[in-house]
């Protein structure tokens, strides 16, 4: 079995090419949903990893901004 998906998606495509199989007959060899192998069939590229947004998984950052606009919202109701 394939160890990436990478590897599955050229596995497929192979398979695909070389010995004509359909995506039900794919995803059943595969043991995968017939969507992947659609997407794999269609793409001609394989897929990469998604790039991380690292500021907004660090709950650190949520928490230093907050002081901050707690400090705006409190201030003007204060002074009135």
């Amino acid at each position: 079995m394939a160890s990436s998906k990478e590897e599955l998606f050229l596995l497929i495509r192979r398979d695909s090419w070389q010995q004509g199989l359909s995506v039900r007959a794919l995803a059943r060899k595969y043991r995968v949903h017939r969507r992947l192998v659609r997407e794999a069939l269609c793409s001609t590229v394989s897929p990469r990893p998604r790039p991380s947004n690292c500021a907004a998984e660090d709950p650190r950052h949520k928490i230093i901004s907050f002081p901050g606009k707690l400090g705006a919202w409190c201030l003007p109701a204060i002074k009135n």
